[in-house]
C-alpha cells in the first residue's frame, strides 16, 4: 500500500490550465505541431507511438482512429475528438510532397517518420514557451496528465486503462487516487443526487 502511495506522488504531470497554457504555446500556423501534441494528450500516447502514426491510422467517415501501441499496450480504434479532427482535417489539406503514409514524415529522412527526438526537442521548446516547470518539461507528461485528468474527472479506472492501453490494472493504479478537487465534485454530485439523506 506505501509503495502505491508513494508512486502516486512521483507522478509527473501538468495541470488543466497548465496544459492549455502548453497549447497556446503553439503557433496557430505550426499545424503538424499542434496536431502533434492534440494527438500525444488526447490519447495518452508515448512519443514513438506518435511517431509511427499512419494516414491509415484514421477513418474520419467512422471518425475514429487506431492507436497502435508500443510496450505490448492493448492497441484499439477510439473516437476522434471534434477538435482533434478539425486539425487532422486542416493539416491533412497541406500539401505534402513527397507523399508519405507516415502523419508526420522526417523532414531529414526521405519516407521516414519523424524521430522521438525531434518530438522531444518540439516539446521542451513549448513547455519553455509556456513557463512550464522543469521537470515536467519532457513529452511524457503528457500521457501521464491526460490520465490524471480523466481520474479527476471521475472516470473509472477501467476507462483509464483503456484508454492508456495498460494491460494490466497495476500499471493504471498509480493514477486512481481520490484528491481534495475529486472529494469537493462528490460531494456536489451527492448533494445533487436525491439519494443521500
Amino acid at each position: 500500500m506505501r509503495a502505491a502511495q508513494a508512486w502516486r506522488t512521483k507522478i509527473k504531470h501538468l495541470s488543466v490550465s497548465e496544459v492549455r497554457r502548453f497549447f497556446r504555446a503553439i503557433p496557430q500556423a505550426k499545424l503538424r505541431d499542434r496536431l502533434l501534441f492534440d494527438l500525444i494528450y488526447h490519447y495518452a500516447l508515448r512519443r514513438t507511438e506518435a511517431c509511427l502514426i499512419h494516414l491509415d491510422h484514421f477513418d474520419l467517415k467512422a471518425n475514429t482512429f487506431e492507436v497502435h501501441r508500443v510496450k505490448n499496450g492493448d492497441s484499439h480504434s477510439y473516437p476522434l475528438f471534434p477538435g482533434t479532427k478539425r486539425l487532422l482535417r486542416a493539416y491533412l489539406d497541406q500539401p505534402r510532397e513527397p507523399w508519405t503514409n507516415n502523419l508526420f514524415p522526417s523532414r531529414q529522412g526521405l519516407g521516414k517518420p519523424i524521430s522521438a527526438s525531434n518530438v522531444a526537442l518540439l516539446f521542451r521548446t513549448y513547455a519553455r514557451a509556456a513557463a512550464l516547470p522543469d521537470d515536467r518539461s519532457h513529452v511524457h507528461v503528457l500521457r501521464h496528465s491526460f490520465a490524471m485528468h480523466m481520474a479527476e474527472g471521475g472516470f473509472d479506472g477501467l476507462d483509464v486503462m483503456d484508454w492508456l492501453g495498460h494491460v494490466a490494472y497495476s500499471s493504471t493504479q498509480v493514477y486512481m487516487h481520490v484528491s481534495a478537487r475529486r472529494r469537493s465534485k462528490n460531494l456536489r454530485r451527492m448533494l445533487s443526487s436525491g439519494e443521500i439523506a
